[in-house]
């Protein structure tokens, strides 16, 4: 019966989907957390978190995230408002590629019809769209803003307090590369504290082939004959 185990199990396997494990970092040690980049230099450490001030230019990244080849995962920026105006941009990369959104601090849900760009330090919208739909930033402390994505579905979804919003990824995307989550401002007159970065990383479920279910199930009767036969 032990050739029949491994069949078995690598059937199953295609129908499962990789266990995600947590993790919370303070933005004060966002410059040696693994997986994490500062691609523009780090901030200044405030207590626990990670002040970035003005500059260096407009539409800069902050906070890099190497997704390690998850196909699935969770990503919580809990987020300090310390500037009048504070817009922050976030989403997967690959490449120079970048789908992106944003929030805005007057309430604004910032948006795109096409893939945005990255050059290492810095992205480009493509074209911008806005909604007035999300909560205001207060002063201070922002809360949570949440980014869920599934490369396998092919969707996104996005929380911050009351809103939601269930996306996909933009046409030419591609979600079978490895990603970087990014994280960034849009003026260089904006300032931002990241207090901490959580995230969880795993391998979405890919469904089951349809006949898959009945030859598990053969292959298990198989093995019953055998063991009556011997």
């Amino acid at each position: 019966m032990s050739h029949f185990v491994p069949i078995l199990s690598t059937a199953l396997a295609f129908g499962l989907a990789t266990p995600a494990l947590a993790v919370t970092v303070n933005g004060a040690d966002l410059g040696t957390a693994p997986g994490f980049g500062l691609p523009n230099g780090a901030g200044a450490v405030t207590g626990t978190s990670m002040a970035f001030g003005t500059g260096p230019f407009e539409d800069v990244v902050l906070v890099t995230l190497d997704l390690g080849g998850a196909t699935s995962g969770t990503i919580a920026m809990d987020l300090t408002r310390t500037t009048s105006d504070m817009d922050v941009t976030f989403g997967l990369s690959y490449g120079t590629v970048f789908d992106w959104v944003g929030l805005a601090d007057q309430g604004l849900l910032l948006s795109s019809p096409g893939l945005g760009t990255f050059d290492g330090t810095g992205y480009g919208w493509g074209s911008l769209t806005t909604s007035n739909v999300t909560p205001v930033f207060p002063t201070g402390p922002i809360g949570t803003i949440t980014y869920a994505f599934d490369l396998v579905a092919g969707t996104y979804d996005l929380t911050y307090g009351t809103y939601t919003l269930n996306g996909t990824f933009k046409p030419g995307f591609d979600t079978g590369q490895p990603m970087t989550f990014l994280l960034g401002k849009n003026n260089a007159s904006e300032a931002m504290q990241v207090d901490s970065i959580s995230y969880s990383l795993g391998s979405a479920e890919v469904p089951l082939p349809a006949g898959l279910p009945l030859l598990a199930g053969a292959l298990a009767g198989l093995a019953v004959l055998r063991r009556r036969a011997v």
